[in-house]
This record gives structure tokens, sequence and C-alpha cells, in this order.
């Protein structure tokens, strides 16, 4: 009885623990020209394969000395610069932190008491009224967390919204929409 209460509590917390998120650094915006067929190719591969929260590329890499832009998540950062010096890369990181820059175009995110944003609390003639979710439009997020979203939306009114799936990219990625 006392080990299934130490599991139970355990499996909890750790639930608990992964809900929270850290912040590990700034997202950061890489400018990469491919020089060779070579380097062309592994970028591609790269492209191919890489998580939507760890490289999100801008535009597909295509052509040889055309400039690639990748955002890159703090916990890829280190090993995603690994991989362009391994393979000498002419890159630099275009934005150090995307996050600033977009608090710096668009304004601080003002927050009231309870931790919502004063912007989601202002009504505009598209709004339907106060919803389950808090994303922010005009912000940036990763595909995982706007897949989050939607099936938020889903889960909550379930006789008028649900998560479709319609298709897959030229990648071979998944596309969920909202119907």
């Amino acid at each position: 009885m006392l080990l299934w209460l130490v599991c139970t509590y355990l499996s909890l917390v750790t639930a608990s623990l992964d809900d929270v998120q850290v912040d590990e650094g700034p997202y950061k915006v890489f400018r990469i020209v491919p020089t060779t067929a070579f380097q062309l190719k592994k970028l591609i591969a790269l492209f191919e394969s890489a998580k939507g929260d760890d490289a999100d590329f801008w535009h597909a890499p295509s052509v040889v000395n055309s400039t690639v832009d990748v955002m890159i998540s703090p916990s890829f950062t280190e090993k995603f610069t690994n991989f362009l010096k391994q393979h000498d890369y002419p890159f630099h990181i275009a934005i150090e932190d995307l996050k600033k820059l977009l608090i710096e175009k668009e304004g601080p995110i003002k927050m009231n008491v309870k931790g919502v944003p004063m912007k989601d609390l202002v009504r505009l003639h598209d709004d339907t009224g106060a919803f389950v979710s808090r994303l922010r439009m005009g912000e940036y997020y990763p595909y995982s967390v706007i897949v989050a979203w939607m099936k938020k939306i889903a889960d909550s009114i379930p006789e008028t919204a649900r998560v479709v799936d319609i298709g897959t990219s030229s990648e071979g990625r998944s596309i969920t929409g909202l119907q």
C-alpha cells in the first residue's frame, strides 16, 4: 500500500513538473548559406528530419549560395551550432533573441493580477468572448503548441469543433486543422 502511494505521488509530481515551462534561453534565428552541393544536401536532410520545436526552417533550403533562415530552440542551439561548424557552413546569428525582438516591435505583454494578458481582456469586434485558451494572436508559437491549442478548443466544445488531419506537408509532416 505504501509503495502504491509513493509511486502515485511520484507520478503526479513528475506530471506537474512536465507542465512547468523553464526558460532555457532565447530562441535564435540563424542565417546560413550552403556553398556546396554537399552542404545543401546535408541542410535539406536536416530540414526533412528536424523536429519543429528544435529547428523551424523559415523557408526550405533549395539552392547553393542562397540564404536559409532557421529559428533554433534554446535546447538545440549548441548542437545546431556544432553541426554548422563541423560542416563549414558560412552562417551568422541574424536574431539573437526572437522573443525580445517581438516584444520590441509589438510592445510588452501586460498581465493583470490573475496572470491573464490585459490584451486578452479587451473585447474586439471579432471576439466571441472568454475562452479556454490564452494564445495571443500576432505571437509566434511552435506548431506543437498550436495543435495543443486546437485540441483544447475541440475538447471544450465538441458539439461545434473537432480536430482533423487534413494531410501532410511536402516534408511528410502531418497538417492538423480545426473544423
